[in-house]
């Protein structure tokens, strides 16, 4: 084998009781070829590798068999093309779930596969076993010979092609003929090279719908490339009870968890919550009003000549500079305390705050804003639209999903925000089972949008964690990990932790 002058990270996406002896012959047999080895057991989890190590080479080891690769071959596809590092691509022909006729079934028609070198198993007669060359598969993953996928398609071609290895069997002879090795030629090789490997033959599924509730997509999945890393997530939401506070809650302490400390800004000035997450309800919750108030009488006071902006910047960073953090490691700027009328900030005000927010060492800052898109909101979303990530957040039903459109269009059309700084994050706050399927939702309703992550159905903990001031007991299926390193493009702190106890 050509010694390969890049060293490849391999994904193994082939059926979850293959895996672990499919990983140890990678690791074993590439050892001079491979840095690191990955599986996937679900179609879903391949964008999420692809996007978030698109700097590093990439070899794609999967089978038609993979749950769920069919409706994501087209994401995976446009990621490969995108990638600023090569990639490979070997496929094993078994079928896909969907009953689709053919050992490529419903794969045949996307253009995954002209992008693959296709290997073709020969089943054992009397058996149940499907019969595949471990070398030849070898050489497709990381030969120096072996074809590349680029933005323009496979390397030195400028267009996407078909290659298909053919069937081979064993044979009891000292010599073997390999198929047709990647880079088109054919050649024998001592028995001693010669490794098959044998697999029970799985039959198809029968078509399901998509998955709902949740079920669906227990990790996040990535269908863009990762912004460059930022501190600032502005989350908005287009119809109320979606759950929106709760989700920057949920940002804010996970993120402090996760690199030390974390800023919280409640610009939803309409329906203030967020000190709600962290305050007793009948505690003394900071006022901003008193901000705002002063604000107001000095610039009354001053009369035309008004006052100067540096002294506004002064008194924002004084006031906020008596905030007592609310947990380790947590600063929230509460938004106005709930009265009869609805407290409006000065004109400017909420840009002196995420100014000085932003000139502060958390890491992460996450920032509530009203649906109505007011001044606060466009101060915000303008910030993050130029450097920093805007999250949508909607649960799975039609109504939602019409709101949360019409403030995807606002951000778009009215603001002008790049489309590719807007990511989507689904909360079944709910029952599951009234649910738009999530295929549905990012074709028809929400087309374009990066799924970030699912929050399942956690029946009253919202409101229990409201009641006792406590974080939300969300499952372990919901990866925080990867939605935050995904959103601010850091990966975790391991030693945030014990930072964090220090501060406090």
């Amino acid at each position: 084998m050509a010694k390969s002058n890049k060293m490849w990270t391999v994904l193994v996406a082939v059926d979850p009781d293959a895996n672990t002896s499919l990983l140890q012959w990678v690791q074993e047999e590439g050892r001079d070829f491979v840095t690191e080895v990955l599986e996937a057991a679900h179609a879903s989890q391949i964008p999420n590798v692809l996007t978030l190590r698109a700097d590093q080479p990439i070899a794609l080891w999967l089978s038609t068999v993979c749950p769920q690769l069919p409706e994501w071959a087209q994401v995976i596809t446009t990621l490969v093309q995108h990638r600023t590092a090569p990639t490979r691509i070997v496929l094993l022909a078994e079928g896909t779930p969907d009953g689709v006729a053919g050992d490529l079934g419903s794969l045949a028609a996307t253009p995954l596969v002209a992008m693959a070198t296709i290997f073709r198993p020969t089943q054992q007669t009397g058996t149940n076993e499907l019969v595949y060359n471990y070398a030849a598969i070898g050489e497709a993953l990381w030969s120096a010979q072996a074809p590349v996928v680029t933005a323009s398609g496979p390397a030195g071609t400028g267009a996407q092609t078909l290659r298909v290895l053919p069937a081979q069997s064993p044979t009891e002879s000292s010599e073997w003929h390999e198929p047709a090795t990647p880079d088109g030629a054919s050649g024998t090789a001592p028995a001693s090279q010669s490794r098959w490997f044998r697999k029970k033959a799985k039959t198809p599924k029968s078509a399901s719908s998509p998955p709902r509730g949740n079920e669906v997509l227990s990790s996040p999945v990535v269908m863009r490339t990762v912004l460059p890393p930022s501190r600032l997530i502005v989350v908005v939401g287009g119809k109320g009870g979606v759950g929106k506070t709760t989700v920057v809650a949920s940002l804010i302490r996970q993120a402090a968890r996760r690199y030390g400390s974390a800023m919280g800004i409640d610009f939803d000035y309409l329906k203030p919550n967020l000190a709600l997450h962290f305050w007793p309800i009948d505690a003394r919750m900071p006022n901003i009003d008193e901000l705002f108030d002063s604000i107001d009488i000095a610039r009354g006071a001053a009369g035309d000549a008004g006052i100067d902006e540096e002294t506004e910047r002064r008194m924002v960073a004084e006031w906020i500079g008596q905030l007592r953090p609310p947990d380790p490691g947590i600063l929230v700027v509460p938004g106005p305390t709930r009265r009869l009328r609805v407290t409006l900030p000065p004109e400017r005000a909420p840009g002196y705050v995420l100014d000085w927010a932003l000139a502060q060492n958390d890491p992460v800052i996450v920032v509530d804003t009203d649906p109505a898109l007011d001044e606060a909101a466009e101060t915000a979303l303008n910030r993050a639209g130029q450097d920093g990530v805007i999250v949508l957040v909607t649960t799975p039903e039609y109504d939602a999903l019409a709101e949360a459109d019409r403030v995807r269009q606002q951000m778009v059309q009215g603001l002008g925000i790049p489309d590719e700084r807007i990511v989507l994050l689904l909360n079944y706050r709910g029952s599951p089972h009234a649910a738009v399927p999530v295929k549905e939702i990012l074709t028809t309703h929400l087309p374009g949008l990066e799924l970030v992550g699912t929050l399942p159905w956690v029946p009253k903990a919202a409101n229990a964690a409201l009641m006792h001031q406590r974080e939300i007991p969300w499952p372990r299926r919901v990866h925080w990990d990867r939605v935050l390193t995904t959103l601010t493009g850091r990966q975790p702190d391991t030693r945030a932790q014990k930072r964090a106890r220090k501060r406090a």
